[in-house]
């Protein structure tokens, strides 16, 4: 069984005429979203500011993945650059221009976007939009979807797939990890009419979920048909808020939060290896989730995410990972160092956390043990099996 590499690797070598466009050809290219092509832009002093965008071919690119600069400080940086070199001289892409690619940080307002469009030999776009990395701020960015609508950066998606409608009347795809994904399906739902009507395809490879009341409103139904939402079996990003979007499972060959990662989905025979059911702990992970987003009204929830971003913004806490790792800090030590924050505001802050905390034993982890337990009786099983086969 294998990954990426191999799928392009072996369909590199069929043109997209010869073997049309599918969902792993949206996966290389919203993982390619991650690479530095800021100094790319910078150099050629290109924008989506410009009129009429000049697209770059790869050839202009390539020396500044030669240079290791498309690579410099990003996550998964070796797998980044073995992917981006096999795509640069694939039959398939090679003849694959970029344009428009724009990067913008507001710590202020909380807002991490950026996007690039493909301009793909079978003479259609590729609109892509960056996701999140494992950053604290793109976790808080993420978290601000469950009370409010639209974030700053959902409307830029939507800003931008209008104007990188105007560079060109091809047909377009739209896809995006992660947030990239939520991005995706936001702004193909609130995009102009004349733009809607030529978007073949929306891609969401493990991307957070919406609102209700998004799910309901007619631009998102003018073009649910079209969206093709992917998920590995052990989701948790996708799960947060999932609704009642349809997606498709995939096979990892990682677990827990590492199967958000693209190079861990696996592939074989030119497509995704799809599996019948999510995990039984994503399922519950989205349940504990749901049930107590559904105990705060949008301004707790505000108050909530705020309130905690700041104490982790406190210790100097970056990544996920150190959060993880500071885990047994007990927040209410936090609360009690934390500045600026009243007497009320850290009362409510406790109690909230703690609904969660109490939350969790009752309808996550109890059943989490007994998934457990399940899944080591099914392995013992397909030994027994096997054993008795040989």
């Amino acid at each position: 069984m294998g990954n990426v590499f191999d799928y392009i690797k072996n369909e590199g070598r069929r043109s997209l005429r010869e073997l049309e466009f599918g969902p792993v050809d949206a996966l290389i290219l919203s993982q390619l979203t991650y690479l530095n092509f800021d100094y790319v832009f910078s150099d050629y002093a290109y924008t989506m500011a410009d009129k009429e965008p000049r697209p770059l071919p790869l050839t202009v690119i390539t020396p500044f993945a030669r240079s290791r600069l498309l690579f410099k400080n990003i996550r998964a940086e070796q797998d980044c650059e073995r992917l981006y070199r096999l795509f640069a001289k694939s039959k398939r892409f090679r003849d694959t221009c970029l344009s428009g690619f724009v990067n913008e940080i507001d710590l202020v307002e909380e807002k991490q976007f950026s996007a690039v469009i493909f301009k793909l030999p079978d003479e259609t776009d590729f609109v892509a939009y960056r996701g999140t990395d494992m950053t604290v701020i793109g976790w808080k960015e993420d978290f601000n979807l469950t009370y409010k609508n639209p974030i700053p950066a959902q409307a830029a998606g939507a800003e931008y797939l209008n104007k990188a409608a105007l560079s060109s009347d091809r047909p377009l795809r739209v896809g995006g990890h992660s947030k990239g994904g939520n991005l995706a399906v936001y702004s193909a739902s609130k995009c102009l009419p004349e733009v809607k009507k030529r978007i073949l395809e929306v891609y969401s490879l493990d991307g957070p979920g919406f609102r209700q009341e998004f799910l309901s409103d007619q631009d998102y139904l003018e073009v649910k048909d079209k969206i093709k939402k992917y998920l590995p079996q052990s989701s948790l990003i996708g799960m947060i808020m999932h609704n009642q979007e349809d997606y498709t499972i995939i096979k990892s060959n990682r677990r827990g939060l590492n199967q958000h990662d693209l190079f861990s989905w696996q592939v074989e025979n030119g497509s995704f290896v799809y599996v019948e059911e999510i995990a039984d702990t994503s399922v519950l992970f989205d349940k504990t989730i749901a049930e107590w987003l559904a105990r705060l009204d949008d301004d707790k929830r505000k108050l909530f995410f705020d309130t905690l971003y700041g104490l982790i913004k406190q210790t100097n806490i970056k990544t996920l990972p150190e959060l993880s790792s500071e885990k047994k800090k007990a927040v209410k030590s936090m609360l009690q160092t934390a500045k600026g924050i009243d007497a009320e505001t850290k009362k409510f802050i406790s109690k909230a956390f703690a609904s969660f905390v109490l939350l969790a034993p009752k309808t996550y982890k109890d059943e989490i043990a007994l998934v457990k337990i399940k899944e080591k009786k099914t392995k013992i099983e397909a030994k027994l099996h096997k054993n008795t086969n040989n």
